[in-house]
């Protein structure tokens, strides 16, 4: 078993060492780009920023969608009262008739 860990360690130890020139590479070829150098160094901050632009254009869409429907219900409610009425106009005239 020890000697299974042990072959494992160099291996590991590569593994860690070309990732770790990988990532030195990749910082050398930033060239004061900003976002280059947050891709590299925080990736998730990059990801979070694009996320958060189109997020909130989505929030954005989606508000402008909203209110639009809010509208059209407004609309649509009063179609309906303005039907209840004639309906109970008729049903009175009809009652009278």
């Amino acid at each position: 078993m020890e000697d299974e860990f042990d072959s494992e360690i160099p291996e590991l130890v590569a593994a860690e060492t070309i990732h770790q020139l990988q990532l030195g590479e990749d910082l050398n070829n930033i060239n004061n780009n900003p976002i280059q150098a947050m891709a590299v160094t925080e990736p998730m901050a990059v990801t979070d920023m694009y996320f958060t632009d189109s997020r909130d254009q989505s929030i954005n869409e989606l508000t402008k969608e909203i209110k639009m429907l809010h509208g059209k219900i407004h609309e649509l409610t009063a179609m309906v009262q303005s039907m209840q009425q004639q309906q109970q106009q008729q049903q009175t005239q009809i009652k009278y008739n």
